[in-house]
């Protein structure tokens, strides 16, 4: 599917907003070190993988077809575990990048994540990082786990035509209200997966509404999950 190539093709709404969504990072560009040494500081943040905040990878791209995964924390990253054993099953020369947000979540996935996957931090949300990033990585296709989006991101898989998907997607009432609340705006940003894989019937009527298209509901990959490890004496 062709993706629109220029954030000024998304309507002149979205444009705008999108304008002053960068302006803003713009403006804060000159406080995000000091925002980072207070995350670490709170234990919010790596202090060995910040770089990887600014794009900046700690590890080299493997060759051959790479699967980006995003999950904003623990609950989408082990939600992602049973599809990257998947894909790593079906594209045997394949890896897999998976980014997170949370320290919490890399802790787990350093025990959890296969020999082929690789985990790094996701980047902040500004041009010059999301740019970086994906330089570094060039993705073949890119999947976010159900509800975190960035549109820096998404906008950047546009212009290089990565292939976009919303995995085991999932939307709230509330959410849902203020999606639709802004659909003229935040509509377009939706467009650009080229296909929704939503929970249940709920989420992907909301998700049609607010601008998605293409939307299936094959079901909830939490109960793919394998359980954690235990120790039995305890």
């Amino acid at each position: 599917m062709n993706k629109s190539t220029s954030p000024l093709r998304l309507g002149w709404k979205t444009a705008s907003v999108l304008w002053v969504y960068r302006f803003a990072w713009i403006v804060a560009a000159p406080f995000i070190g000091l925002i980072l040494s207070r995350r670490v500081k709170r234990g919010k943040e790596d202090v060995q993988r910040l770089a990887e905040r600014k794009g900046v990878a700690s590890r080299k791209r493997p060759d051959g077809i790479l699967f980006w995964i995003h999950g904003a924390s623990i609950g989408e990253c082990l939600s992602a575990l049973p599809l990257i054993d998947r894909l790593l099953a079906d594209y045997q020369d394949a890896h897999v990048l998976l980014t997170s947000g949370t320290v919490t979540s890399a802790d787990v996935l350093k025990d959890r994540l296969p020999s082929k996957a690789i985990h790094q931090f996701i980047p902040l949300d500004n041009t010059t990082s999301v740019k970086q990033f994906f330089d570094h990585w060039q993705p073949d296709i890119a999947m976010f786990m159900e509800s975190e989006l960035w549109p820096n991101m998404l906008v950047e898989c546009a212009r290089r035509s990565i292939p976009l998907a919303l995995v085991n997607a999932r939307m709230s009432v509330h959410s849902y209200r203020r999606w639709r609340r802004w659909r003229s705006m935040t509509g377009p940003l939706f467009a650009l997966f080229d296909v929704c894989l939503a929970q249940d019937n709920a989420t992907a009527a909301r998700l049609r509404n607010v601008g998605c298209t293409f939307v299936s509901i094959p079901g909830n990959l939490k109960f793919s999950a394998t359980p954690p490890p235990d120790n039995p004496n305890d």
